[in-house]
């Protein structure tokens, strides 16, 4: 984990910034706390929470087929949005 966070924190930045969706189930095995430290990593490099960057923890979701499907439609729709 330390040499992906310490790429997210170093790389360059596309332009303009891409939104992005990070989800983890409760269930995983990637720790809460290297979400955490993505998500403050990519907000200290201009991505703004609720605008370009949502991150999410599901109570109860693994890493699986039927748990990414219970929870695709709100990652699409954030992505993208209908048009006004």
């Amino acid at each position: 984990g330390g040499a992906f966070l310490r790429h997210a924190a170093l790389a360059p930045l596309p332009q303009p910034l891409p939104k992005l969706w990070l989800d983890r189930g409760e269930l995983e095995k990637l720790p809460p706390k290297m979400l955490a430290e993505l998500e403050k990593i990519l907000v200290s490099r201009g991505w703004r929470l609720g605008v370009d960057l949502e991150v999410r923890t599901f109570p109860g979701a693994g890493h699986d087929e039927l748990s990414w499907r219970q929870r695709a439609g709100l990652s699409l729709k954030f992505l993208f949005p209908p048009e006004p």
